[in-house]
Parts: C-alpha cells; structure tokens; sequence
C-alpha cells in the first residue's frame, strides 16, 4: 500500500508518508429490531413536543446548522474508522428539540406525524448494534440537513490531533485501530 500511495503521489521514499492512528468501530452490523425503533419514534415524539412548547430564542436557521461535509480527507478517516463515535447516538440520535425546529424552519414541515414519518423514513434495515440507530456500515443513514448538530460538528480527538497533517499532506495513510492491531488502512489521495 505504501508503495502504490507512494507512487500515486510522486513521493520518491514511501516511509516519508505520515501514518496517521485513528480508532477503530468494531461493532457488527445487524438487523435493527423493533424495540429500537419504537424507542426511536418515542424520543422523537418527545422532542418534537418540546419544540413546539419551547419559544424562539434564537433562528434555528442559524446557530448548529452548519450541514456541510467535512473536507475530504477528515471525511476518509471518519470512513476508515466506520463512526465509532456514533455508538454513543444510541436510540436517540442526537436529534433534539432544536434539530427539530431547524427541520422544520427549513422545510416548513410542523405536523408532528409528518416529521415523524420524515424521520422514519430514514431508518435502515440493518444498523450497527449498540450503536445510533442510524448507523450504518455504508455510514450514516440520515441526511446531514436531518442531523443534530453533534453529528454535523463533532470530530474525535484523534482526528483533531491528525487535522493538519490529514489536509495538508498530499497523502496520508490512515491506519484505523484497536490498540496496536491495525485494523483498516486507508490514503487520503484516493479522496482529494
């Protein structure tokens, strides 16, 4: 892989590449079952609830509504490591009164059964277990304007770590890992 990442790039010592270490999901995919599901359209129930009680502090067209996909490079780490951050998405998903009113202020959706049915709509047949529930091997499975803010701003501490390095370097290999056992290696010129 060196080698060939080496030679794509027109780098003459393939060892000159920066290797950078990001962790590893592990989870195995599975059929998403009904309990998460239903759990799922509770907590939406409850949040599309608290955003009609809540009054307009701020536009939610404004404050965490920033959808855009990230540079990338960050985009093939975040790839290699298949979002070991979002197991913690669980059956809520990060989706909160204020991705609500945001959803709704942008597609002026407000009935609550048709947002439900918006959100549904995106759930999968198969999911990563003990994961959020739209998580799948393929990535996520809801589009980014329907994320809650964590999911379109939050990235790992090694990938902060490993930004410059990941967006400057021609190439980059990306070694995702469990401890020291490399799991999946990924270049970053294949994405640029």
């Amino acid at each position: 892989m060196l080698a060939r990442a080496a030679a794509r790039s027109g780098v003459r010592r393939p060892s000159a590449i920066p290797i950078a270490v990001l962790p590893a999901n592990l989870a195995k995919v599975a059929p998403l079952p009904a309990r998460r599901r239903a759990a799922f359209r509770a907590h939406l129930l409850e949040q599309i609830g608290e955003a009609a009680k809540r009054e307009r502090r701020r536009n939610p067209n404004s404050a965490g509504s920033d959808s855009a996909a990230p540079p990338p490079p960050i985009a093939a780490g975040c790839a290699a490591c298949r979002g070991r951050c979002c197991n913690r998405g669980g059956e809520h998903a990060f989706v909160d009164f204020t991705t609500i009113r945001r959803y709704t202020a942008q597609t002026g959706v407000r009935a609550a059964p048709a947002i439900v049915q918006a959100y549904l709509r995106y759930l999968p047949l198969r999911s990563y277990r003990d994961s959020c529930v739209y998580h799948t091997a393929a990535g996520c499975n809801l589009p980014r304007t329907m994320r809650g803010d964590v999911c379109n701003q939050f990235y790992c501490g090694a990938i902060l770590k490993q930004w410059q390095t990941l967006t400057r370097e021609p190439t980059t290999i990306i070694a995702a890992a469990d401890g020291s056992q490399v799991i999946r290696l990924r270049t970053t010129d294949q994405y640029r």
